[in-house]
């Protein structure tokens, strides 16, 4: 991982909130409560745990989709129609 890569492990919901008006990260994976939080927060997310409509991210086989699917999550064209909270 880059110098700068921010993991966190099992965090509250205010916790991630928080972290993202601090850090405003490109980006974020999480489980499926934080979907809708960070979407609000106009912050590109992918569930890691419960793949919305692609996956599975697991294994050699598995990382073309994870890489798609991040792709697509970031350079989606709606996010230039929100505006990030700050």
């Amino acid at each position: 991982m880059k110098e700068g890569t921010v993991i966190m492990d099992d965090a509250t919901l205010y916790e991630l909130e928080e972290f993202t008006r601090r850090l405003r990260p490109d980006m974020v994976g999480s489980g499926i409560k934080e979907k809708y939080s960070y979407h609000k927060l106009g912050v590109p997310f992918r569930q890691m745990h419960s793949w919305d409509y692609s996956g599975p991210y697991h294994g050699f086989d598995g990382f073309p989709v994870f890489a798609r699917d991040m792709d697509m999550t970031v350079n989606s064209p709606t996010w230039g129609f929100v505006r990030r909270k700050r």
